[in-house]
């Protein structure tokens, strides 16, 4: 049962501003990458939609908004995909049994109840319920965003996202999740997702991913930071859970920061990380000796077999990355 709700620090716009710094590499290598990998420029696959398919409207697409709209008004009902949950505090999982139809009024309650069972004595309630219609896969065909407002008494406030779809003549919510004061999550129009939390007064993660076509999630990385290592026992998230980096013999931790992220390929996940000193505005100090084979740094980094690469080459994996899943500039609104 999770009850803890981390601290929010003002550090929110310091996970954006290392977001963009960070992503994924091609292979866990315990070698230092000496050549920046090419950046693939994806303006030319972008998704092409043209000016008929934009326009064009079919009995089809009055069909599936009519539906939309019976949700909303409670004549209509969804089933949850089994895929679908990508919640934290309120795993859609363990709250709707799919191939079960619930209303929207039926989908409330089950939130409401959610909270009477796992924070005893909190009070909640349903403050809003809004919705947007979105493109998933840019390919004219509409999607229905839900979020639900649910306020825990004085303590918390939860928005959960639902992301439905009509799929032969039935509404499904092929994606759901949620944002909370610790944890942000936007869907854009395009179907592009992006969340960013706090952890700490200088420590965050993230994850960016987009929902196709048939709106389904599809991760494109995970990341995580540390601005100024707080101990000498620095515990790196890795591919078997976790790794101890023993930097008892490093100077000025206060202001390394050191940057973590992953790929996630279905049965395993592949990580790489990054590393820099920053100054006293937070911003990176270039120095590629810190990634020489004799830097100490390098040296720990190495002896536990992990993968990195200098700061100004991760954009470049990430680049990479963004290619290999059919991500192209046009969901992310480049």
């Amino acid at each position: 049962m999770k009850r803890k709700l981390l601290v929010l620090g003002a550090v929110l716009t310091l996970v954006f501003m290392c977001a963009c710094t960070k992503e994924n590499a091609s292979s866990v290598d315990a070698g230092l990458k000496q050549e920046p990998i090419e950046s693939v420029d994806n303006k030319a696959e972008a998704t092409n939609v043209s000016v008929e398919a934009e326009t064009e409207t079919t009995d089809t697409d009055t069909d599936y908004m009519a539906l939309y709209e019976g949700f909303l008004s409670g004549d209509v009902k969804v089933t949850f995909d089994k895929d679908a949950d990508h919640g934290s505090y309120f795993e859609t999982k363990n709250l709707f049994t799919p191939g079960t139809e619930y209303s929207l009024d039926e989908i409330k309650d089950a939130l409401l109840k959610s909270v009477e069972s796992n924070w005893g004595g909190v009070k909640a309630t349903i403050q809003d319920v809004t919705n947007d219609y979105i493109d998933c896969g840019m390919d004219s065909v509409q999607e229905l965003l839900v979020n639900v407002n649910v306020v825990l008494g004085e303590a918390e406030q939860f928005n959960i996202h639902m992301v439905i779809k009509e799929v032969e003549g039935a509404l499904h919510v092929t994606y759901n999740c949620e944002s909370y004061t610790r944890s942000s999550t936007e869907i854009l129009p395009t179907g592009y997702v992006k969340n960013a939390g706090s952890s700490g007064a200088a420590s965050g993660a993230g994850e960016l991913g987009y929902l196709n076509k048939d709106a389904q999630y599809i991760q494109w990385y995970n990341y995580s930071f540390d601005m100024g290592v707080v101990s000498s026992d620095y515990y790196l998230p890795a591919e078997n859970d976790s790794v101890v980096l023993d930097l008892s013999s490093i100077e000025n931790i206060e202001n390394l920061c050191i940057e973590s992220y992953y790929f996630d390929n279905g049965d395993w996940k592949e990580y790489f990380y990054t590393y820099y000193y920053f100054d006293k505005d937070f911003a990176p100090i270039e120095d590629a000796s810190i990634y020489d084979s004799e830097n100490p740094i390098r040296k720990i980094f190495a002896d536990n077999n992990l993968s990195v690469y200098p700061q100004n080459q991760i954009q470049n994996v990430l680049d990479q990355r963004q290619s290999e899943i059919g991500l192209s500039d046009l969901v992310l609104q480049k």
